[in-house]
């Protein structure tokens, strides 16, 4: 028997879908700063896109293989097979915007290239651990390394720990060991040493995830809401020594937007829950709000000459 969806699940993908979309056509000089990305520290409606889908990667995870091995599927092929794919469509595209035929000018990192980083990870960890507790002192073990080597450790050519954009660790990694362009030319938004704690962005929706299904899902959604608190208040604890800052990926940041995605699916999970609709109904509803709500955006769009043409 076909294992049912988890509805709010998808209306918080959508709803994150919906904030891309939106994020993206706004205009460079003119969107509202809550629709643009912080220009270093600081935490936007924008910023929350990339973390959130993150999280929810992970949050699908053990349900998509729980659902595969069941089929009898090869996984880890297909595991393999999906990572490589995104990390390849990911380099083309980047390189579509912006084609070379020098290997030194081709940008190997990206939003997508990360995606499939973190998924094929946290793929893995799914298929060897099914229990919540080893994914969440993974992530926390990576959230920690990942702040000591920030506020602790200097470059290999001498320089001090910095968390200023192109300086510290994390600039020289990009500048000296990131293959190919830096998006930013001394740092990239997608770099190395950043590249960790989106992993653990990940393995918290893993942990997340295997922990409401060992305790029935539908009877701890209030459990969800205080998750999602004491992840926002670790990570506002942490501000004063780590901002929040998407660039680095800081510990604040990777805590403080995992534990706003909980709070939102949390919301989505009650209120589709407390319409008493059969699940396909509530599936209905929640698609013809969200066409609405992209209908009704379609008039501005089109006064302000944001039409895509193919």
């Amino acid at each position: 028997m076909k294992a049912p969806r988890d509805l709010s699940l998808d209306a918080f993908r959508g709803v994150d879908v919906l904030l891309m979309v939106l994020v993206n056509l706004q205009g460079a000089g003119t969107a509202f700063g809550l629709l643009k990305h912080a220009e270093w520290n600081g935490l936007t409606l924008a910023d929350l896109v990339f973390p959130w889908f993150l999280l929810m990667v992970g949050l699908s995870l053990p349900l998509a293989l729980d659902k595969a091995r069941t089929s009898g599927a090869a996984l880890w092929p297909a595991i393999m097979r999906r990572t490589l794919l995104l990390f390849a469509i990911g380099v083309l595209l980047g390189w579509l915007i912006r084609p070379t035929l020098e290997m030194g000018d081709i940008r190997w990192t990206g939003v997508l290239q990360r995606i499939a980083i973190v998924y094929g990870l946290c793929a893995a960890i799914v298929m060897v651990r099914k229990g919540a507790g080893f994914s969440a002192a993974l992530a926390a073990l990576i959230l920690l390394a990942h702040s000591l080597l920030l506020l602790k450790v200097g470059t290999p050519d001498g320089g001090a720990p910095s968390l200023a954009a192109g300086e510290g660790l994390a600039g020289w990694l990009d500048q000296h060991i990131l293959p190919g362009r830096a998006h930013r030319g001394t740092w990239d938004p997608e770099g190395l040493l950043s590249t960790l704690p989106s992993i653990a962005s990940g393995l918290i929706g893993v942990a997340v995830m295997q922990f409401m299904r060992a305790r029935g899902l539908q009877k701890q959604t209030g459990t969800l809401a205080v998750l999602g608190v004491i992840l926002v208040a670790i990570g506002v604890a942490l501000m004063p020594i780590l901002p929040l800052n998407k660039s680095l990926w800081t510990a604040s940041f990777a805590l403080v937007t995992a534990g706003m995605g909980l709070l939102v699916w949390a919301l989505l999970y009650n209120q589709l829950a407390a319409t008493g609709l059969a699940p396909p109904l509530a599936a209905l509803l929640f698609s013809l709000v969200t066409s609405g709500l992209c209908c009704a955006a379609m008039p501005f769009l089109k006064r302000k000459g944001w039409v895509l043409k193919l």
